[in-house]
């Protein structure tokens, strides 16, 4: 939890440089504003290592293909970066690209979820058959 709190600290000051640098040079404030969020995706992916490793032990405990995992996690790395990419976006200033990229994210996400869906729906068939 160290790496939390102190990239939690160095968001929260990128943040006040970030209003600072905002009033002197948008591209600057810009510049940081990209830096922590590469920083914040470093971290989170500290913290996400154990998860994956947890999703290979819950596949073989649960008999889930490697292309259903995969999915799962594909689709949350979609979410995670169009949420980020829409943030920065509106913080520059452009507000509706940052929309297109959500309706874009949405869409995606939307046509990976298609196998999830699809698996899903085979396995409520084959419980509503056998009843």
């Amino acid at each position: 939890m160290d790496v939390f709190w102190k990239t939690l600290a160095a968001v929260l000051i990128s943040a006040i440089l970030t209003m600072m640098l905002d009033r002197q040079s948008r591209d600057f404030s810009l510049m940081v504003t990209l830096a922590a969020s590469a920083m914040i995706s470093i971290s989170a992916a500290r913290f996400l290592s154990p998860v994956i490793s947890f999703l290979g032990r819950l596949e073989a405990l649960g008999g889930l293909t490697n292309d259903t995992l995969l999915v799962l996690i594909k689709i949350f790395g979609m979410g995670i970066a169009g949420e980020i990419s829409c943030s920065v976006c509106s913080d520059a200033g452009n507000a509706s690209l940052g929309k297109g990229i959500q309706f874009l994210t949405n869409a995606a996400i939307a046509y990976l979820s298609i196998p999830v869906f699809s698996s899903l729906m085979d396995c409520v068939v084959q419980i509503l058959g056998e009843v």
